[in-house]
């Protein structure tokens, strides 16, 4: 028997100083303690590393980037923008429920 899978929360952000855009994952609170923890080092946390890690797992697509989107490239982009547009990313990852929630009371309301 067919059955859909339900579908996973996303959501598409445009990063206004650079143009690009991104199709990202929800990112709950555990699993960025987790990504966080795995990316620990004896001084505290290897922010390229953790960057690296969130970017293989909140990042679905993008455009307006030079390469295709892929594994490798989210890795390395994580890499790259680890101290400018990653933390940016997060915070949208992990406000998804929020604008969920903001367009369920919207559509209550109409």
């Amino acid at each position: 028997m067919l059955e859909l899978k339900p579908l996973e929360p996303v959501k598409r952000v445009t990063h206004t100083e650079s143009g690009a855009w991104f199709v990202i994952e929800k990112l709950s609170p555990e699993a960025y303690q987790a990504l966080r923890k795995q990316s620990l080092k004896p001084d505290g946390v290897d922010s390229i590393l953790f960057a690296k890690k969130v970017c293989a797992k909140i990042i679905r697509d993008w455009g307006n980037v030079a390469e295709p989107c892929t594994e490798e490239t989210k890795v390395r982009f994580g890499a790259a923008f680890a101290f400018n547009i990653v933390p940016w990313l997060v915070d949208e990852a992990m406000s998804i429920d929020d604008m969920i929630r903001a367009e369920e009371l919207e559509g209550k309301g109409s």
